[in-house]
């Protein structure tokens, strides 16, 4: 059987962006349409012509020499383009597809990475290029007539969006792992697309899954190969998912990430629901536990899928948050801005499970030589801001997101901010505490769209304070929709911290709910284990509500 490009694209469709779910739970929907042989068959034709595209007619073509570089300095610049004729997108012989692993009918398929001056093999037609370079630019485009030509070439200028190039940011994938796809295509994969994405680091994970897991390429990395791997564009740091689910896609405990673990954290994956075997016995906690003590970095994935996420934060367990990393459960006001107003500290961070779906990455600020230490460092102060296209600026008087502000006496500072993107955000808005306090629509500038505010805020209370765009539908060149949203700057007044009897008492109401759950659901071999679980719950739950009592009876008494 011949493999044309779109067979083979088709074949290696095993990933859908149903953000309503995440990890395996979004390729349930897709096993059904591939047999055995035609698995193995896309991979067998992988392996012989790898990941890059190629083309099948014998129609005459011109050899176009295509290169991208910076308007302003003429630098070479890496990145997406996308080539149409009247009839449509064509795929382009070459260059990787942005869509490898996903599915043929997401954006992404329709561009392809160019890190080079390159020459493509295109119709003697006229054809127009798009071509961007990450989310810091504005998109170019040219037409060209390449009707009875051979050879041509053209340049597209791009412009970049500098709102944040002198503030020591660099950006990061927290979360990633490839599927069903050959070794040497996810070699080329990593190489290729982050680089053209510009993205700086990128965290590599292992996971296990009983049987499904053969076919998980990205567990053949470990540390040494990572290193090996990365390129001046990009590193990549080794990671872990370890997990338990109570059935195959319901989250049980939940999901962590240990980003830059020296060895593997056993059991990898807990419970009869993910490995088939076993008790749903140690819980989270045992794991993130031994990654403190390598040093680890320690993330909770998926938005507020999970049980443990709640109790691991009270207790001082976990770095950083990851939102939007392969699912949307959960909105900002139910999850994150709770664990704020019960007075914890939550960094933001983000990334992209399964293949690189999106432009979603943190960003990272530090004014020290870009390392995984110091990434990660940066990360765990809060010194970040998550976006899949808005650039955000956001400073309160003189502190950055991340920082601690200490107030004897109420008063008011200024707040400067800026959002720059490709597409219409919409508008920014300044949160505190949780709530939208002021707005500043966005305006069309050139060829993107920028908003900035100059607000004086009053501050009479203990607060945490960020800058975000609204939920849009407004979505970027690979179907995601928007996004943008700093980690906060804390606010103490008189010496007191935000704290909420309110959000705290829900976080409670939520944890007493979780170990309903677990005694309901779980599995455990016996009562010792059954009691050991349900006690870090009950120790979280008086921690908190110590800080309830507390904070009540100190209101009573003023």
């Amino acid at each position: 059987m011949k493999f044309t490009p779109l067979k083979i694209v088709s074949f290696l469709t095993l990933f859908t962006l149903s953000l309503a779910s995440a990890h395996e739970a979004t390729w349930a929907g897709f096993e059904s349409q591939f047999t055995p042989s035609n698995l193995l068959a896309a991979v067998d034709a992988a392996e012989t012509e790898g990941s890059k595209t190629t083309k099948e007619n014998n129609s005459p073509t011109c050899k176009l020499r295509v290169s991208l570089i910076d308007a302003n300095t003429a630098k070479t610049l890496p990145g997406l383009i996308r080539v149409s004729t009247e009839n449509g997108v064509i795929p382009i012989e070459g260059l990787v597809n942005r869509g490898l692993g996903l599915d043929e009918d997401h954006a992404s398929a329709q561009w392809y990475a160019l890190l080079k001056p390159t020459v493509l093999s295109l119709p003697q037609e006229s054809v127009t290029i798009e071509a961007i370079s990450g989310i810091d630019s504005e998109l170019s485009d040219q037409t060209i007539d390449l009707s009875d030509k051979t050879e041509a070439k053209i340049t597209l200028k791009i412009k970049r969006l500098h709102l944040i190039d002198d503030k020591d940011y660099y950006t990061g994938n927290t979360h990633l792992h490839l599927k069903r796809v050959t070794r040497k295509q996810a070699d080329e994969y990593l190489q290729v697309v982050p680089e053209a994405d510009r993205v700086d680091l990128v965290f590599v994970s292992y996971l296990l899954r009983t049987s499904e897991d053969k076919t998980y390429i990205t567990n053949e990395y470990r540390r040494k190969d990572l290193r090996e791997l990365s390129t001046p564009a990009t590193i990549f740091g080794f990671g872990e998912e370890y997990r338990n689910n109570f059935d195959a896609f319901d989250m049980g405990y939940g999901h962590v990430m240990f980003l830059d673990i020296r060895k593997l954290i056993q059991p990898v994956s807990i419970g009869s629901g993910i490995m088939d075997h076993g008790p749903d016995f140690p819980n989270l906690k045992q794991g993130i536990d031994q990654a403190h003590q390598q040093d680890a970095t320690v993330i909770w994935c998926h938005n507020s899928l999970g049980h443990e996420d709640i109790p691991n934060w009270v207790t001082g367990n976990i770095h950083a948050q990851n939102i939007f990393d392969g699912g949307t459960r959960g909105t900002y006001n139910d999850t994150f801005y709770r664990y704020l107003n019960s007075g914890l500290r939550v960094p933001f961070s983000t990334g992209t499970d399964w293949f690189i779906y999106d432009f979603s990455r943190v960003y990272a600020q530090f004014n020290t030589p870009l390392t995984e230490d110091n990434w990660l460092n940066a990360l765990k102060a809060g010194r970040t801001f998550i976006t899949n296209g808005p650039l955000l600026q956001f400073n309160l008087g003189e502190q950055s997101p991340g920082d601690i502000l200490n107030l004897p006496e109420a008063g008011t500072r200024m707040v400067t901010a800026k959002a720059q993107g490709r597409h219409n955000f919409g508008s920014i808005e300044l949160i505190v505490n949780g709530e939208v306090v002021h707005t500043v629509p966005s305006k069309k500038v050139h060829e993107h769209y920028e908003a900035e505010m100059n607000y004086k805020l009053p501050l009479n209370k203990p607060s945490w304070v960020a800058l975000r765009i609204p939920e849009t539908e407004e979505t970027n060149e690979l179907g995601g929709k928007l996004f943008a949203h700093t980690s906060p700057i804390y606010v103490n007044l008189a010496g007191k911290s935000t704290f909420s009897v309110k959000a705290a008492q829900s976080l409670i109401t939520e944890m007493y709910q979780s170990m309903d759950a677990i005694t309901e659901q779980a599995e455990f071999n016996n009562d010792r284990q059954q009691r050991k679980v349900l006690d870090y719950y009950r120790q979280a739950i008086l921690q908190l509500g110590k800080k309830v009592a507390a904070h009540s009876a100190s209101s009573e008494n003023n």
